[in-house]
Order: C-alpha cells, then sequence, then structure tokens
C-alpha cells in the first residue's frame, strides 16, 4: 500500500491505494499543469520506489510539458527512457 500526502497551505491530505492513489495522484498532477498553464509556476516533487504505469509516466511527461518542475525520487527503476 502507498500513500500520497499534498499540502496546500494549511490543508493536509492522505490518499491512500490501491484503490483511490492513482486516480488522486492523476487530478493532482492535472491540477498542477492547469496552474502552470494559467500562472507559468507548478511544482511536483514525487517519491516513490517504482514507477511502471505508462499512464502515471505519460501523465508526467505531459505536465513537464506543460510548464511542471517536477522532482521525481524514484528508489528502483522507471519507465521514463522510452521517452528519450
Amino acid at each position: 500500500y502507498a500513500s500520497i500526502f499534498k499540502w496546500s497551505g494549511r490543508e493536509q491530505r492522505l490518499f491512500t491505494s490501491p484503490k483511490f492513489l492513482a486516480r488522486k495522484l492523476k487530478a493532482c498532477i492535472r491540477n498542477e499543469a492547469d496552474i502552470a498553464k494559467r500562472t507559468g509556476g507548478g511544482r511536483i516533487i514525487l517519491k516513490v520506489n517504482h514507477i511502471d504505469d505508462p499512464v502515471m509516466v505519460h501523465e508526467l511527461v505531459k505536465a513537464a510539458n506543460e510548464g511542471v518542475k517536477i522532482d521525481l525520487i524514484n528508489c528502483v527503476g522507471c519507465l521514463f527512457i522510452m521517452y528519450f
């Protein structure tokens, strides 16, 4: 099981998997992409053990292309190699 912690001002949220994590993470990534489009800002700091979901990789690459600054702390491996 994994979790995501989102800090938005004073608001704190914890999302757990397997049911909600992927859907909420995609929503958070898209939200940051919208912020980047509107303000030129937007940042994601993501620490994971392994990324092997092509949809999630695509969402992160898409957000980066829209101007989101992404810090990816990846402990094991990922599928980003297919984008380079």
